[in-house]
This record gives C-alpha cells, sequence and structure tokens, in this order.
C-alpha cells in the first residue's frame, strides 16, 4: 500500500504548549532547536504489527489437564509505518508484511518526495531502523 498523509483538524490539534503537563516543559532538546533552525521538518516515526490472533485472558481444563485451546493459530498480520510531524501531519504506509530495511528506505523515500526540503527523522532504536542498507 502507498503512503497516505493526513492534517490534523482544528477540533485534533496538538495541546498547546503551557495548557497540558507533558507539554508545559522545555520546547526541544538541541538536535530539534538545530533541525529547526535549518529549515527541517521534524518527523517522529514508528513501525507497528496488528495480529490476527485471538486473545485470552483466561483458560479452564479439569484440575491436573492442561488446558487446550481449539483455534487455528496463524501467523498473519498487518504492518504499518507511520510519521508525524510538529505540525500535525501524519504520513502512513501499511502491508501485509513485517517491515524490513527495503520496505523502511521505501516509506523514506516516499516521504522525501512528499515533503520539500530536508528532514529529520526521530524514531527508536530498532534494530531495522539501525540496519547499514537504511543508514546509507
Amino acid at each position: 500500500m502507498g503512503l497516505r498523509s493526513a492534517k490534523a483538524s482544528p477540533e485534533g490539534l496538538p495541546a498547546e504548549r503551557g495548557r497540558h503537563q507533558g507539554l508545559a516543559g522545555p520546547a526541544l532538546p538541541g538536535t530539534e532547536k538545530k533541525a529547526l533552525a535549518e529549515g527541517r521538518t521534524i518527523l517522529w516515526a514508528d513501525e507497528s504489527g496488528f495480529y490476527l490472533l485471538p486473545s485470552l485472558l483466561r483458560t479452564w481444563a479439569p484440575v491436573g489437564r492442561t488446558p487446550v485451546i481449539r483455534r487455528k493459530l496463524s501467523r498473519e498480520h498487518l504492518s504499518a509505518i507511520s510519521a508525524v510531524s510538529m505540525t500535525g501531519e501524519l504520513y502512513l504506509a501499511a502491508q501485509d508484511h513485517s517491515y524490513k530495511g527495503a520496505d523502511i528506505i521505501s516509506f523514506l523515500e516516499q516521504l522525501l518526495e512528499e515533503i520539500e526540503g530536508r528532514v529529520l527523522v526521530i524514531w527508536d532504536g530498532a534494530r531495522v531502523n539501525r540496519s547499514r542498507a537504511v543508514k546509507e
């Protein structure tokens, strides 16, 4: 699936600084301040997987017997990757298999096509994000 972009509606805008406890602290760390001074677009990105496995909270069985789950279990899932900007712009892509280095690179290339100028992407330290191919 391709990249989707959406802008937050006026009702759905993030809380303003000072009005929300978590946002009332100092503005941005040094790296982000420098990126803004350079005219970069700052994006926070992450990947996630949505599995179709049943959620079991409790199983029952007679005392001394192992509970048996009689459901067909599969590894089918939907993987999603997204990035959000400081202005609330959301970029989202999804696919039916896990994200690997080539998929991350494709997402980054689509972001660069969509966004003018330089970009700073901030994401977690997931292994796929640190791969040699993604760094290059």
